[in-house]
């Protein structure tokens, strides 16, 4: 899928629970879905249940995706390969060595959609927890590091990270936008 994308990084299996809850939030947020496995789902979301108003602009509804990545998951070699940072050990940088992550992605790259997918992945991040991993120029680099919830940086492979919090503060600031 083109468009706007980050992912969570998570450090196990989300729980059968969280999955529930997960399910419950998406088809709250969305207007219409479909479950092409209990870990992937492919939405057409509602921007405004995620706050987000009119100063976008209008908002035709693009499919957005939430897909659980990861050992025994349909995109496992693609989670290896987006894992494969070289000498950077993650741990050092996020407190665990991702085992599973959960990509957030949009179809659009309009500004609105940028907005609802950071936005999306926060709401997500609630249920789930984990670490947002994403991809940043450096000309976002001052910005994103005053941000509250940063949690690092990896300049060599332009990459922040951050909690929910911090996604929600990147969305609304002006500079925003994902790459």
């Amino acid at each position: 899928m083109s468009g706007t994308a980050l992912s969570i990084e998570l450090a196990g299996p989300v729980p059968a629970e969280d999955l529930v809850r997960l399910h419950e939030l998406l088809i709250g947020l969305s207007d219409g879905m479909e479950v092409k496995s209990p870990e992937h789902f492919d939405l057409v979301i509602l921007p405004q249940r995620l706050g987000v108003g009119g100063s976008w602009g209008p908002f035709d509804p693009g499919p957005f995706c939430v897909a659980l990545n990861g050992p025994g998951f349909e995109w496992e070699e693609i989670f290896h390969g987006d894992h494969d940072y070289g000498d950077l050990e993650l741990r050092s940088l996020i407190g665990f060595t991702p085992a599973y992550d959960l990509l957030v992605s949009g179809s659009c790259s309009r500004p609105i959609d940028h907005a609802v997918t950071a936005l999306l992945a926060a709401s997500v991040m609630d249920i789930v927890g984990g670490v947002a991993n994403v991809e940043v120029v450096a000309h976002q680099i001052p910005v994103i590091r005053a941000l509250p919830g940063f949690l690092a940086l990896a300049t060599e492979w332009s990459r922040a990270f951050g909690s929910a919090e911090f996604l929600r503060a990147w969305a609304a600031h002006p500079d925003f936008r994902l790459c």
